[in-house]
C-alpha cells in the first residue's frame, strides 16, 4: 500500500503497458488493478456493451386501459376520491 501511494506515477505507467497489479497490505493481497480493456475486446462481447431492447410497457399499459375502457376519456377527480375516503368511517 505504501509504494502504491508514494510511486502511483509508475504503476499508472506499469499499468497502460498492459501490466496486472497485486495490492498487498502485510504480504496479503487485498485488491487487483488491471489495465483497461481494449476497444476489440469489449466490441468483441462485453456484457454491458450489448443493447437489449426492453419491452414497451407504456403501449402495453395504454393499449390494456383501452381494451378496458374504450377510447371514451376517463375523467374523475383523484383528489376527491382520496378525501372521500379518508371522511369514510371503516370502523363499525
Amino acid at each position: 500500500m505504501a509504494e502504491l501511494r508514494s510511486n502511483f506515477k509508475a504503476i499508472e505507467a506499469k499499468l497502460a503497458n498492459g501490466l496486472r497489479i497485486q495490492v498487498t497490505r502485510r504480504g496479503e493481497v487485498v485488491a487487483e488493478m488491471f489495465p483497461p480493456p481494449t476497444p476489440l475486446a469489449v466490441a468483441a462481447g462485453s456484457h454491458a456493451e450489448k443493447s437489449k431492447s426492453w419491452p414497451d410497457f407504456l403501449t402495453a399499459r395504454q393499449a390494456a386501459l383501452r381494451a378496458i375502457w374504450g377510447d371514451k376519456p376517463v375523467n374523475f377527480d383523484t383528489t376527491a376520491l382520496i378525501s372521500e375516503g379518508r371522511d369514510r368511517d371503516l370502523l363499525p
